[in-house]
């Protein structure tokens, strides 16, 4: 499935984000070119988790989205492990996994 115009990145607080179903499609679509899994302190459960950047071309910029929720809220994880589970059978995606901590 290529991305069609309501599949656009959104800008939400200075961050541009991305939906899992836009993620999705863009990792068939090969515009994906590298996925990286952010360490960040979840302050409400006392431990890191891990947030999802997707690197990518998005029109004429190179730029990384932030998936997030319906909500606006970041995607996150707990479990490493879980996390690219997802992303190789959810998405789709082959390419490299970056993990920032």
């Amino acid at each position: 499935m290529a991305p069609t115009k309501e599949l656009t990145p959104q800008k939400t607080d200075q961050v541009l984000t991305i939906k899992e179903k836009e993620l999705t499609a863009y990792c068939n679509a090969g515009i994906v070119q590298s996925i990286r899994l952010a360490s960040v302190d979840a302050d409400d459960v006392g431990k890191y988790v891990f947030n999802v950047w997707a690197r990518g071309t998005w029109g004429d910029k190179q730029e990384h989205l932030l998936m997030t929720h319906n909500s606006k809220r970041p995607r996150q994880w707990s479990s490493l492990d879980k996390a690219v589970k997802h992303i190789r059978e959810i998405y789709q995606y082959k390419g490299r996994v970056h993990l920032d901590l």
